[in-house]
């Protein structure tokens, strides 16, 4: 049989569970967030650019600016130098990011550097940029909260196969242990070639005091939840479990019995 709960720490129980519910009221999905950047325009579902914006990852532009940074995504363990010194390693995406001075002028003719350094200016300095962080949750889907607004405050290019990529992909591919000390993740030779290909971006962000000040938190709506959002729960009712334990009895009984 069930053990038997008494009323005071029933009510307890069920006490802790909203609280929990309520410290997790924060947490987003990555299609709450799409949604709030992509809302859907009820009289036309197929709004021009969403399918695209779907298939963005770290970056990502939005329908009020597209083709423009609005917000990133920071995965686990995808940017190990965000938390002292907000820095973001990406490959994807980066035609949201502004082009630097030095690029523009080497695609008029002259010899494209290897990495490219670009302080923030004042062109630059448009939409402030949403971050939100992947954690974990209770949920599979809702682990991403809302990190603060940002600016971007340099930006640097970094070509296929240069040393300076080689230097920023061992700074990915490594982690701090408990005691503090550096050391290197286990390489996919296949990922290291493919990545080491590929150009990349280095963001260095800045906090947006006014706009945090201003904005606050973004008003993010969560959306249904679908089967594969929602905790796992047992799909037996009540009377199902006792009809179980009942025959579970039953059975004990019965060994019980052909053994005396």
């Amino acid at each position: 049989m069930s053990k038997y709960v008494p009323p005071g720490r029933r009510r307890q129980s069920e006490s802790n569970a909203t609280v929990g519910e309520k410290l997790d009221d924060h947490l987003l999905s990555l299609e709450d967030i799409r949604h709030y950047f992509w809302p859907v325009d009820k009289d036309n579902d197929s709004q021009p650019g969403r399918f695209a914006q779907a298939l963005r990852g770290t970056l990502n532009d939005s329908a009020a600016t597209p083709g423009q940074l609005s917000y990133v995504v920071l995965f686990t363990g995808a940017n190990p130098r965000w938390e002292n010194d907000h820095i973001i390693f990406t490959k994807s995406s980066l035609d949201l990011l502004p082009a630097p001075s030095d690029e523009k002028e080497s695609a008029e003719g002259g010899a494209e550097p290897e990495a490219v350094d670009d302080p923030k200016d004042e062109k630059d300095a448009a939409a402030p940029i949403a971050v939100f962080k992947q954690g974990r949750g209770p949920q599979v889907a809702r682990v991403y909260e809302f990190n603060g607004w940002y600016q971007i405050e340099r930006v640097q290019f970094l070509e296929p196969k240069s040393p300076e990529l080689v230097r920023m992909l061992e700074q990915k591919w490594s982690f701090t242990d408990s005691r503090g000390n550096v050391r290197q993740k286990q390489r996919d030779p296949v990922k290291w070639n493919e990545s080491l290909n590929m150009r990349w971006a280095v963001l260095k962000l800045c906090k947006d005091e006014a706009t945090e000040k201003q904005r606050g938190t973004p008003n993010i709506e969560r959306l249904p939840d679908t089967e594969d959002d929602a905790p796992k729960h047992s799909k037996k009712s009540v009377n199902e479990m006792l009809a179980e334990m009942r025959m579970g009895n039953t059975g004990e009984e019965a060994a019980q019995a052909g053994t005396a």
